[in-house]
């Protein structure tokens, strides 16, 4: 098996893992910072993924018909935005590091409050200061396991090893 199958096994692996947190934060009314926490932690496509993969268990489970197409696509957007804006993770936080990771989880919640307000504005006006928390529980959950994520799924060093054996021997092929 080769680093970089075993590195795309555990994004799958983990992409589907923050679908399941996606899924049963959904159960607390917490899906969309579970969401917006998964693009920051993984990035923009594999936390979009995690989103999607939510998605389909929520309209495996409730039916098409009960399926809102509208919430679903604000959570897949506030999801894709939060890791499109907060960046590749990285096992170091940078210095402008938490000011990206501050900016997209405000914009990605705000998204997903904006959409719950056109969905219902008294359910919106009663959960402000929900929003407010949550936005801060999804900056400090992303400074705090970015890092470790990025050790797991994007260790450059192991990559870039193998990249240079496989070089290596292309190179004794060559000469032989």
């Amino acid at each position: 098996m080769t680093v970089r199958f075993k590195l795309q096994t555990k994004r799958t692996i983990s992409t589907f893992l923050f679908s399941v947190l996606i899924f049963i934060l959904y159960k607390f009314n917490f899906e969309y910072s579970a969401a917006v926490i998964a693009g920051l932690i993984l990035g923009g496509i594999q936390g979009a993924g995690a989103a999607g993969l939510f998605l389909i268990f929520i309209a495996i489970k409730n039916g098409m018909e009960d399926f809102n197409v509208f919430s679903g696509a604000i959570l897949f957007f506030a999801a894709a935005l939060s890791g499109i804006i907060a960046g590749h993770p990285r096992e170091k936080i940078e210095k402008k590091e938490p000011l990206k990771i501050t900016a997209a989880s405000v914009l990605s919640m705000g998204l997903s409050a904006y959409g719950l307000y056109i969905k219902d504005s008294q359910v919106f006006s009663a959960n402000i200061l929900i929003f407010v928390a949550q936005t801060g529980i999804c900056i400090l959950s992303a400074l705090l396991f970015r890092p470790i994520a990025a050790k797991i799924l994007y260790p450059e060093n192991k990559l870039k090893d193998e990249f240079n054996d496989l070089i290596s021997i292309k190179n004794k092929e060559e000469k032989k």
